[in-house]
């Protein structure tokens, strides 16, 4: 899915700093470690990710929509 405005559900940048995070802790993934080693790192990079998820679907995200399909906009507090 393309999205014109990247930062759409993600205004300050938060939701990317997780996903990185959880980019980072991918990489840390060896075949050289034991199984176990690289199924937590997994666990934990999967962890990461659910953050940035939960970011994105925060107030003014994606599931705070209006069902008439326009988009929800916060008034500033």
């Amino acid at each position: 899915m393309t999205n014109s405005d990247p930062n759409r559900y993600d205004p300050t940048g938060e939701a990317a700093i997780w996903d990185k995070a959880a980019e980072l802790v991918m990489a840390l993934q060896n075949p050289e470690l034991s199984t176990d080693w690289n199924t937590a790192l997994e666990q934990a990079a999967r962890v990461l990710s659910n953050e940035s998820r939960g970011v994105r679907q925060e107030e003014g995200g994606m599931y705070y929509r209006s069902i008439t399909g326009s988009n929800y906009r916060p008034k500033p507090n």
